[in-house]
């Protein structure tokens, strides 16, 4: 698998969004592909933990060429009983939110490093946002003392990720040792009971094949004796080859017809929920369309300046310090789409008003940003 992931990289298709999806299923045999995540504060150890899960399976630490380099993304392949897991883990301050985004929205299960004596942080919680918003469906907590973690308040954990809007039937905590061998550097001696725990509760997402189609553009390609390929990752529905579908872009909706499905180098008649694709279509040219248009089945999203939602912020992050009238002091991220807002409060749910209408549809879910901070993560009601 480690061969494809290269190959993949190197192919450029899709950039840093995380390429370990779906669609490489079929390499992994009889073993069920879990795509993981290790998130935690940048003294926590999610990278040292994620090694140490590594060696536990694998009976040695990582070398550089195990490790694959997607940009902000660092990840590693290993495979224990019946699963093989594919574990990113992201930067503690991301330089590129928008990539570390689309690489959350294929992970299946988060593993949260935590140091049971400091809490949970307020840079970890804002890395749970960003999980929300990708929908990300479940946590694993790990929570690591020097001495052990035995006993430790389970509830004031739980109710710190709930702020996040995460049911807390959703999150599991498991409890284990984490020596610091430095500011940055942990020792994480064993963690077995973490794969055990792996084993009950990481599985594959369940893909949303009967909804209507959708795929947020995240790159535009013209290509001699091919035409207008656009690559992104479809969030629900399917696509077959032949199908007419609208491209939504600035109030604009245009009818194109799929004439191709590539997906990793691989021609296909029908894609899915899940799958990153390549779709070649007819109808426009490269300079008819950008990243953030939105490919979909006719009549399934609206184009708007107003965003009706829940917003979920923890108590750190709910106080806004910039005046609301002013539309530049904050920005909505919605799968690739960035576009300046402005929020007023009304009853149960938070209006948005935008600079400019986008495509929408009730239950995408995005973020909100203050001056490049996280201040929410939303879902859209109306």
């Amino acid at each position: 698998m480690k061969l494809l992931l290269v190959a993949l990289l190197c192919a450029g298709l899709l950039g840093a969004a995380l390429l370990w999806s779906r669609n490489a299923e079929a390499v992994l045999g009889d073993r069920v592909h879990v795509n993981l995540v290790t998130l935690g504060a940048e003294d926590a150890g999610a990278r040292d933990l994620t090694e140490a899960l590594f060696g536990a399976t694998s009976g040695r630490l990582p070398e550089r060429e195990d490790i694959v380099d997607a940009g902000e993304v660092k990840y590693l392949e290993y495979g224990i009983g019946g699963y093989q897991y594919a574990h990113a883990v992201l930067p503690a301050v991301p330089r590129n939110l928008s990539a570390i985004y689309q690489a959350l929205q294929s992970t299946d299960t988060a593993i949260v490093s935590i140091d049971a004596d400091a809490g949970v942080s307020d840079a970890v919680l804002e890395q749970c946002l960003w999980a929300r918003a990708a929908g990300v469906p479940r946590f694993l907590v790990f929570a690591w003392t020097a001495e052990g973690a035995t006993r430790i308040d389970e509830q004031q954990i739980t109710n710190r990720f709930v702020a996040c809007d995460y049911p807390a039937g959703d999150i599991a905590i498991v409890l284990g040792k984490g020596v610091r061998l430095g500011a940055h550097q942990l020792h994480f001696p064993d963690v077995k009971a973490l794969l055990g725990a792996l084993a009950e509760v990481a599985r594959p997402r369940e893909r949303s094949f009967d909804a209507p189609f959708a795929m947020h553009v995240d790159d535009v390609f013209q290509i001699s004796g091919k035409g207008t390929i656009l690559t992104g990752r479809i969030e629900s529905g399917q696509v077959r080859r032949g199908a007419r579908l609208s491209l939504y872009e600035d109030g604009i909706e245009r009818t194109v017809t799929i004439t191709n499905i590539e997906t990793f180098r691989r021609q296909l008649d029908v894609a899915g929920d899940g799958d990153h694709v390549g779709l070649t279509v007819s109808g426009i040219t490269r300079s008819d369309v950008a990243r953030g248009a939105v490919l979909a089945t006719p009549g399934s999203v609206r184009q708007s300046k107003l965003i009706k939602a829940t917003l979920s912020s923890p108590n750190f992050l709910a106080a806004s310090t910039k005046a609301q009238s002013d539309a530049s002091d904050y920005m909505v991220l919605l799968q690739t789409t960035t576009v300046p807002a402005k929020i007023e409060r009304s009853g149960d749910l938070v209006e948005l008003r935008l600079s400019d209408a986008i495509p929408l549809r009730k239950g995408w879910r995005f973020l909100l940003l203050e001056e490049g901070r996280t201040v929410g993560a939303g879902m859209i009601e109306d």
